[in-house]
Protein backbone atom coordinates (compact mmCIF):
# COMPACT_ATOMS: atom_id res chain seq x y z
CA UNK A 1 0.00 0.00 0.00
CA UNK A 2 1.38 3.39 -0.96
CA UNK A 3 0.85 6.83 1.33
CA UNK A 4 1.82 9.59 0.06
CA UNK A 5 1.84 13.05 1.64
CA UNK A 6 2.42 16.32 0.18
CA UNK A 7 3.50 19.88 1.87
CA UNK A 8 1.25 22.22 -0.47
CA UNK A 9 1.94 25.03 1.21
CA UNK A 10 3.43 28.15 0.87
CA UNK A 11 6.18 27.96 3.81
CA UNK A 12 8.60 24.86 4.92
CA UNK A 13 6.71 22.77 8.17
CA UNK A 14 9.54 23.49 11.04
CA UNK A 15 9.79 20.24 13.35
CA UNK A 16 8.81 22.56 16.14
CA UNK A 17 5.42 23.31 15.15
CA UNK A 18 4.30 19.43 15.61
CA UNK A 19 2.35 19.73 18.97
CA UNK A 20 3.08 16.11 19.30
CA UNK A 21 5.32 14.84 21.07
CA UNK A 22 7.62 12.38 18.63
CA UNK A 23 5.24 11.43 16.22
CA UNK A 24 4.48 14.77 13.46
CA UNK A 25 1.36 12.49 12.32
CA UNK A 26 -0.22 8.89 13.02
CA UNK A 27 -2.48 7.45 9.75
CA UNK A 28 -4.28 4.19 10.32
CA UNK A 29 -4.02 2.45 6.87
CA UNK A 30 -7.40 0.15 8.24
CA UNK A 31 -5.04 -3.25 7.61
CA UNK A 32 -2.73 -4.54 9.95
CA UNK A 33 1.16 -3.55 8.70
CA UNK A 34 3.40 -6.27 8.18
CA UNK A 35 6.39 -3.97 7.31
CA UNK A 36 7.39 -0.69 6.00
CA UNK A 37 9.14 -1.26 2.37
CA UNK A 38 10.14 1.95 1.56
CA UNK A 39 10.06 5.73 2.62
CA UNK A 40 11.34 8.11 0.45
CA UNK A 41 11.15 11.96 -0.69
CA UNK A 42 10.71 14.03 -3.46
CA UNK A 43 13.04 15.99 -4.44
CA UNK A 44 16.04 13.53 -3.09
CA UNK A 45 17.87 16.96 -1.30
CA UNK A 46 14.86 17.17 1.27
CA UNK A 47 15.04 15.31 4.49
CA UNK A 48 13.59 11.79 4.67
CA UNK A 49 11.47 11.88 8.13
CA UNK A 50 11.38 9.37 10.62
CA UNK A 51 8.11 5.97 10.41
CA UNK A 52 7.44 4.01 12.10
CA UNK A 53 4.52 1.53 12.31
CA UNK A 54 1.97 -0.38 15.33
CA UNK A 55 -0.59 -2.95 14.02
CA UNK A 56 -2.38 -0.79 11.33
CA UNK A 57 -0.78 2.82 11.81
CA UNK A 58 1.73 4.45 10.67
CA UNK A 59 3.94 7.03 12.57
CA UNK A 60 5.40 10.14 10.79
CA UNK A 61 8.34 11.45 13.18
CA UNK A 62 8.39 15.26 13.92
CA UNK A 63 11.11 16.47 10.67
CA UNK A 64 11.07 19.24 8.45
CA UNK A 65 8.52 19.04 5.32
CA UNK A 66 10.01 21.62 2.91
CA UNK A 67 7.71 23.41 0.43
CA UNK A 68 6.55 21.46 -2.11
CA UNK A 69 8.17 18.16 -0.36
CA UNK A 70 6.25 14.75 -1.06
CA UNK A 71 6.61 11.99 0.85
CA UNK A 72 5.95 8.27 0.10
CA UNK A 73 5.45 5.72 2.38
CA UNK A 74 5.32 1.91 0.89
CA UNK A 75 4.20 -0.38 3.76
CA UNK A 76 3.49 -4.18 2.91
CA UNK A 77 0.05 -5.07 4.49
CA UNK A 78 -1.89 -8.05 5.49
CA UNK A 79 -5.04 -8.13 4.04
CA UNK A 80 -7.63 -5.79 1.56
CA UNK A 81 -6.27 -1.83 1.02
CA UNK A 82 -8.58 -0.24 3.35
CA UNK A 83 -9.44 3.57 4.26
CA UNK A 84 -7.12 5.46 5.29
CA UNK A 85 -7.69 7.82 8.58
CA UNK A 86 -5.54 10.37 10.02
CA UNK A 87 -5.35 9.69 13.92
CA UNK A 88 -3.14 12.83 14.62
CA UNK A 89 -2.01 15.54 12.63
CA UNK A 90 -1.41 18.02 15.19
CA UNK A 91 0.17 21.63 13.97
CA UNK A 92 0.47 24.25 16.04
CA UNK A 93 -1.67 27.25 15.10
CA UNK A 94 -3.67 24.75 12.28
CA UNK A 95 -6.79 23.90 12.51
CA UNK A 96 -6.88 19.96 11.56
CA UNK A 97 -10.64 19.27 9.85
CA UNK A 98 -12.47 16.56 11.52
CA UNK A 99 -14.98 14.15 11.71
CA UNK A 100 -17.03 13.83 15.16
CA UNK A 101 -15.25 10.72 15.84
CA UNK A 102 -12.32 12.72 15.44
CA UNK A 103 -10.83 11.01 12.89
CA UNK A 104 -9.93 13.23 9.87
CA UNK A 105 -10.62 11.27 6.33
CA UNK A 106 -8.73 12.19 3.33
CA UNK A 107 -11.12 13.05 0.20
CA UNK A 108 -9.90 12.49 -3.63
CA UNK A 109 -8.95 15.31 -5.32
CA UNK A 110 -12.40 15.36 -7.89
CA UNK A 111 -14.22 14.65 -4.46
CA UNK A 112 -12.68 18.27 -3.34
CA UNK A 113 -12.98 20.09 -6.59
CA UNK A 114 -17.16 18.65 -6.56
CA UNK A 115 -17.63 20.08 -3.15
CA UNK A 116 -16.36 23.52 -4.11
CA UNK A 117 -18.30 23.39 -7.16
CA UNK A 118 -21.22 22.85 -5.42
CA UNK A 119 -20.08 26.18 -3.37
CA UNK A 120 -19.15 28.22 -6.29
CA UNK A 121 -22.03 27.33 -8.82
CA UNK A 122 -25.13 29.27 -6.90
CA UNK A 123 -22.52 32.26 -7.14
CA UNK A 124 -21.67 32.07 -10.36
CA UNK A 125 -24.93 31.51 -11.61
CA UNK A 126 -26.35 34.82 -9.93
CA UNK A 127 -22.94 36.94 -11.60
CA UNK A 128 -23.28 35.24 -14.87
CA UNK A 129 -27.66 36.39 -14.41
CA UNK A 130 -26.74 39.41 -13.49
CA UNK A 131 -24.20 40.04 -16.41
CA UNK A 132 -26.84 38.61 -18.94
CA UNK A 133 -29.36 41.38 -17.18
CA UNK A 134 -27.26 44.44 -17.40
CA UNK A 135 -26.10 43.60 -21.29
CA UNK A 136 -30.16 43.36 -21.98
CA UNK A 137 -30.78 46.83 -20.21
CA UNK A 138 -27.99 48.20 -22.30
CA UNK A 139 -29.11 46.70 -25.50
CA UNK A 140 -32.71 48.11 -24.83
CA UNK A 141 -31.17 51.69 -24.12
CA UNK A 142 -28.92 51.47 -27.22
CA UNK A 143 -32.20 50.93 -29.15
CA UNK A 144 -34.07 53.40 -27.57
CA UNK A 145 -31.18 55.84 -28.14
CA UNK A 146 -30.74 54.47 -32.52
CA UNK A 147 -34.40 54.87 -32.37
CA UNK A 148 -34.64 58.50 -31.26
CA UNK A 149 -31.53 59.14 -33.43
CA UNK A 150 -33.64 58.21 -36.44
CA UNK A 151 -36.15 60.12 -35.45
CA UNK A 152 -34.46 63.08 -35.47
CA UNK A 153 -32.74 62.69 -38.47
CA UNK A 154 -35.86 61.84 -40.36
CA UNK A 155 -37.53 64.83 -38.69
CA UNK A 156 -34.47 66.81 -39.97
CA UNK A 157 -34.74 65.77 -43.77
CA UNK A 158 -38.66 66.41 -43.71
CA UNK A 159 -38.58 69.80 -42.71
CA UNK A 160 -36.19 70.12 -45.16
CA UNK A 161 -37.44 68.36 -47.97
CA UNK A 162 -41.10 68.33 -46.99
CA UNK A 163 -42.13 71.05 -43.84
CA UNK A 164 -45.66 70.21 -44.30
CA UNK A 165 -45.60 66.10 -43.57
CA UNK A 166 -42.39 67.05 -40.96
CA UNK A 167 -45.70 69.37 -39.14
CA UNK A 168 -47.49 66.44 -39.00
CA UNK A 169 -45.18 63.21 -37.93
CA UNK A 170 -41.95 65.18 -36.44
CA UNK A 171 -43.52 66.96 -32.76
CA UNK A 172 -42.87 70.57 -32.17
CA UNK A 173 -39.28 71.22 -30.85
CA UNK A 174 -38.84 72.16 -27.15
CA UNK A 175 -37.88 75.33 -26.17
CA UNK A 176 -34.96 75.84 -23.48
Amino acid sequence: MDLQLKNNGRRDIEPAWFSHDTDALIFDLGTPIVDLVDVSTVPSSTITPGVSYTGSKVHLHKSLVAKDQRIKIVALVDGPEGDVKCHAAGLLNVKVPSKPSGEMSFRSRPARALSRAAYIAPIATCIVGLVITFQLEKSKKADVRRERDERVASCLYLSEHDPAKAREECPAPKKL
